[in-house]
């Protein structure tokens, strides 16, 4: 059964999420839970890190926040630590991932409180949430679940239902490699993309690494360590290795989400590779000339791909940690097949259609409007088709056509 707890401290607003988040989620879903004792729930976190601190177990003490799949907070709730000092709810994700057992974590009205969809695509891979929405946006459909094709369902959003299981599995696996796993090695990085990596994305990573063989003999230890004190992780570790492994899986997959798939260049989703090279479409899959092919390549796997490349440069665990189907670009660009695969092409016209990031479906031009994202080069600028009474912000990203 899966659980979601909503942690918010004004009951008016705890009770209409509870209600808004029921009728989002899936059928087999049951009815989120609000938080009930908020001071008992919080003093127990941090009785919790005093003593992980200080070398103790405190584990079999009940904590509210233990056990959940989901945990919905507000960034404005009303959270005090042992000296006093106001928290925010971006702190209590941070204590919730080290010290409770949670699974996917959302954070509400955190970097924005009036935007359905954020035009910015970049998410926000610091915070410790899984995902940061406005309030207004949490109790859309498109979050938690599958939905009918062209209705809201901004395609850098996770389909929560989907990441849930997926989630334990890779946590599971990790558990049993370690932590003193290298990173690169357990995603499976090839040597093409690790050399293609800008600062930031490899800094993000390692800070102190200079080389890409430094990057990757990077732990999941080491890099925990640069985000978190580097006792308590070490501790977390030897305490509670199930948590710990979690907690770097959900690290790992906010970075690659955000950093390494954001910007189309080292990762590229099925979508957004057919629409930069429809010749790459497998004519078993469908004729690129044919519109009609083309509403059905956002739910496509790597069978939309041709052989060789859907083999020999997919990310094999894509699904598991992404939600979708992906190839490692930089790989694939450089492929011996491709120049082979261009002069062949008999595509012979392709649908004057771009992808829609905010319906994940393919419109004609002529209804989309194009908008700057926050990344940088070739594939920076992406497409929408705002529906009417949805706010996409910031408003001056989108462009004039």
């Amino acid at each position: 059964m899966t659980t979601i707890l909503i942690c918010e401290d004004e009951q008016a607003n705890s009770d209409r999420w509870v209600r808004g988040i029921s009728a989002a989620v899936p059928t087999t879903f049951p009815a989120p839970s609000p938080l009930v004792d908020h001071p008992g729930a919080f003093k127990e976190l941090f009785a919790r890190l005093r003593a992980l601190r200080e070398g103790r177990n405190r584990e079999e003490e009940h904590c509210g926040f233990d056990g959940n799949d989901v945990l919905v907070v507000d960034y404005d709730l009303v959270m005090f630590g042992d000296d006093n000092a106001r928290h925010t709810g971006e702190e209590l994700a941070r204590l919730c991932r080290i010290l409770a057992d949670v699974g996917y974590v959302v954070v509400m009205n955190q970097y924005n409180r009036s935007a359905h969809f954020d035009l910015r695509l970049s998410g926000h891979p610091n915070s410790y949430a899984d995902i940061n929405v406005a309030a207004i946006a949490v109790d859309k459909p498109g979050l938690w679940r599958s939905v009918t094709v062209g209705e809201f369902k901004p395609w850098y959003w996770d389909s929560i239902s989907d990441l849930i299981k997926s989630r334990k599995t890779l946590s599971l696996k990790l558990g049993d490699k370690g932590l003193d796993s290298s990173v690169i090695e357990f995603i499976g990085m090839p040597d093409e993309v690790l050399n293609a990596l800008p600062d930031e994305v490899y800094e993000h990573l390692n800070r102190d690494g200079k080389t890409s063989d430094d990057l990757v003999a990077t732990t999941f230890h080491q890099f925990l360590g640069q985000q978190i004190e580097s006792k308590d992780i070490a501790r977390l570790i030897m305490t509670k290795p199930g948590r710990a492994a979690a907690l770097a899986v959900a690290r790992t997959a906010k970075w690659l989400s955000r950093m390494v798939l954001g910007p189309q260049d080292l990762l590229v989703d099925i979508p957004h590779l057919l629409e930069r090279l429809p010749f790459l479409m497998d004519p078993e899959f469908g004729d690129p000339a044919d519109p009609a092919v083309w509403q059905r390549v956002p739910l496509a796997g790597l069978e939309a791909i041709v052989e060789p490349l859907r083999n020999e440069c997919a990310f094999l665990e894509s699904e598991l940690w992404l939600g979708k189907a992906s190839l490692w670009w930089p790989k694939l660009d450089r492929h011996e097949s491709i120049r082979e695969l261009r002069s062949k092409a008999t595509v012979r016209s392709v649908p004057n259609i771009a992808f829609a990031e905010d319906r994940s479906i393919f419109v004609p031009i002529p209804e989309a409007e194009e908008f700057r994202s926050d990344y940088q080069g070739r594939y920076g600028r992406r497409w929408v088709k705002p529906f009417d009474g949805l706010e996409y912000e910031p408003r001056r990203r989108l462009l004039e056509i």
